[in-house]
């Protein structure tokens, strides 16, 4: 159920579709290295939204969603690997992985429900912390997952690049995906769950005296932004073709976090001309300069933001005083003597 008028939804639906369509028009004018660009940005910008649909409205601050976008492009590559190539560089894969290969929208769609699955298990034990707990567990998250993908050698080839994937990602299929993503990310935003959730954001012990089960309802959007996170993490390794563990690590992490608060100040929407104008003008090094911002300056950025960003205290309400009692005036000392009732 939606909450939000019909006419909204609809004018914010035309907007998100215009707004996408017309950037690709324009990027698919200006040539090849404008269209990477803007390919780079619309996966990013799916990430991005993936955190945002449980951060954003669970007020949790995650480190590890960067795990979920992992999980998806690894098995992703997995499936669209051809088979060959499985043979030579992954010989002691089981024989029913060794001998698959599906197509990009077969793996999407399988990564998605991996993922998924994984998130609503690993949902069930974080959704009971709170506040920095829950922040420190994510960071625990993302570790233990990076140890994983290094260690199971025989599936990921560890550290080293997992190389070979089909290079199927264009301009237009991160386009309709990212319409894809913000389009779900809207209609969880408006529906009741998203409504609830941000409830018990706001006031938890008030949420949960009108029926609101807020753990619930953080497992919906932990899951939901796990899959939008998986579906990034398919469509980027489907571009870049070789990508290693590093690549879903604390520098990609820092960065879309720092897209995600800085996007709740700014509007992405000025983002994507600076970029491709940059890049038309042939001032690489500038854009590069904006692209990898040092490590020191998006560390202090995240703390700043930590700093600022808003406690929801949890404080009992007040109740209201039933104690009788009588007062007796003594006009010598000009005391008031308290008699308990």
């Amino acid at each position: 159920m939606i909450t939000s008028p019909t006419k909204h939804i609809v004018a914010s639906f035309i907007g998100i579709s215009g707004f996408c369509i017309l950037a690709a028009l324009v990027a698919t004018g200006l040539g090849p290295a404008s269209e990477r660009v803007l390919t780079v940005f619309f996966i990013s910008l799916i990430a991005v939204v993936g955190m945002g649909v449980y951060s954003g409205n669970s007020g949790i601050l995650s480190f590890g969603h960067l795990s979920f976008m992992g999980i998806g492009a690894y098995v992703s590559g997995l499936l669209t690997l051809p088979a060959q190539m499985k043979m030579a560089t992954l010989p002691k894969l089981p024989d029913w992985l060794g001998s698959t290969e599906t197509g990009l929208l077969t793996a999407i769609f399988a990564a998605v429900v991996v993922t998924s699955i994984i998130a609503l298990i690993l949902g069930l034990a974080l959704n009971r912390l709170e506040g920095s707990a829950a922040t420190i567990a994510t960071l625990g998250l993302l570790i233990i997952t990076h140890g994983v993908i290094i260690g199971w050698r025989d599936v990921t080839r560890g550290s080293q690049t997992f190389f070979g994937v089909p290079r199927e990602t264009t301009l237009w299929t991160a386009a309709v995906f990212c319409i894809l993503a913000l389009v779900v990310a809207r209609l969880y935003r408006d529906s009741v769950s998203g409504l609830r959730l941000r409830a018990g954001r706001e006031n938890a012990i008030a949420a949960s005296a009108v029926g609101v089960r807020i753990r619930r309802e953080r497992l919906i959007a932990w899951v939901l932004s796990a899959a939008i996170m998986a579906l990034a993490g398919a469509l980027i390794a489907h571009f870049l073709g070789a990508f290693s563990p590093k690549k879903f690590y604390f520098a990609d992490t820092f960065l879309l976090l720092a897209m995600l608060i800085v996007g709740g100040i700014l509007t992405g929407v000025f983002v994507l001309p600076f970029w491709i104008i940059l890049k038309k003008a042939g001032l690489s090094p500038f854009l590069s300069f904006f692209t990898f911002v040092p490590g020191s300056l998006v560390i202090l950025l995240f703390i700043l933001a930590l700093s600022c960003w808003p406690a929801h205290e949890q404080t009992p309400p007040k109740l209201p005083q039933q104690t009788v009692f009588s007062g007796q005036l003594n006009p010598d000392r000009k005391k008031l003597r308290i008699l308990d009732s």
